[in-house]
Parts: structure tokens; sequence; C-alpha cells
């Protein structure tokens, strides 16, 4: 087919076979002047080859005739639910890899050593009633001596005086002082949680050429 041997194609004549590059060695793509031409019509090295995976910005009723949902039929990987990550040579991944999980659970377990150093001030305010028990015994004793002491009865005399008591008073508190503090302790640490890993996402259809 050469370029002007078609004049004005009307693209909806084209109702069977495939164009192949080959075939259309000069054509002129503004000679196409009405119609449309239909996917079928095209060969694989024209627009969409077979296999090829997009994703659609619709419902899974109103996919275009000729491509297919990725959902593990018609020859088409599950994408449904996933992450699509490159694969290639020299990557860490190849063709067909699958992997990961929704959630992840992390366990910690072990000891630290946690030091601590540094210094407060400790306000201290309030009352509290303090009972007081007193008890015992005195003794005075007095030795007359000399030529200047008058004594009317023994010398030599001891007194013996017995005292006991009890109650109570209430003794109120109020300042502030600064306490420092130092000194390590080991601390254990153990347990699990369990969390979503997914990042912010917006779900598409991927869909497969047939």
């Amino acid at each position: 087919l050469a370029d002007a041997r078609i004049p004005n194609l009307n693209a909806s004549k084209i109702t069977a076979g495939t164009l192949a590059d080959a075939r259309i060695p000069n054509l002129n793509a503004s000679k196409i002047t009405a119609g449309t031409l239909a996917d079928a019509r095209l060969t694989n090295t024209s627009l969409f080859v077979t296999g090829m995976i997009m994703l659609w910005y619709g419902s899974v009723a109103s996919i275009p005739s000729g491509w297919v949902l990725c959902d593990g039929n018609n020859n088409t990987p599950d994408l449904r639910n996933r992450f699509v990550v490159g694969a290639g040579t020299g990557g860490n991944y190849s063709p067909d890899d699958t992997g990961g999980a929704n959630n992840r659970t992390v366990t910690i377990s072990g000891s630290d050593t946690v030091n601590i150093s540094g210094s407060d001030t400790v306000n201290i305010t309030g009352s509290d009633t303090v009972n007081i028990s007193i008890s015992g015994t005195t003794s005075f004793e007095s030795l007359a001596s000399g030529a200047n002491h008058v004594s009317t009865g023994a010398l030599n005399r001891r007194h013996t005086h017995t005292f006991s008591g009890s109650g109570s008073d209430t003794v109120t508190i109020s300042g502030s002082d600064t306490v420092n503090i130092s000194g390590s302790d080991t601390v254990n640490i153990s347990g699990s949680d369990t969390f979503d890993n997914r990042p912010p996402y917006y779900a598409l259809c991927y869909i497969m050429k047939t």
C-alpha cells in the first residue's frame, strides 16, 4: 500500500485481517480521514501487545474489550490487594516474585542499663500529729560541810522525784530542698506488637491486554 494509492481512507472499512508495519512502507496518517480503526485490525507491533498491564480507572464491569482484570484468571497474575515492585536483571526481584504482608509483628526482648543523674527541687508542705510520752526519775543529793553550814537534820540527804506524762501536738511542715539523684539500674524489656505497615493508598484495577 503506497500513500498515493490511498487518497481518502475510511478506517472503518478495514474489517478483517491485520495491518503490519511492513505492509505500510510510506503511509501518511493524514490520509485516514474518517472512521475508526478497531484494535483488532492492528498487529501487536502497533499499539498494545499481549501481556501489557495498565491501571484502569473504572469498575471491573466496564473494563474495555480486549482487556481483562489481573485476578489470576485468563493467564493474568493476581494483582488484587497487591503493590507492584520493579523486577529485572541486577535487581532484588525477578518477574513473578511475590512476598510481603499486610501486618508486621515486632518482638522486643533483652535488657539495658539506665543511668540516672541530676537534681530537682522538692517542695514539702503538710502537717501531722506527733504523740509524745515522757517518764523517768531524777534525784537531788545535798552534802553539807564546812563551818558555815547549819543543818537541823541529818546530813547527806537525798531527794528522789518520779515523773511521767504523755500528750500530742500537731507539727506543721513546709519548705523546699534540692535533692540530688544519681545511680544506675538494669531495665528488662520484653513484649510484642502488631502494626499495619501499608502507606496511604488509592485502589485501581490492574488490567492486561489479551
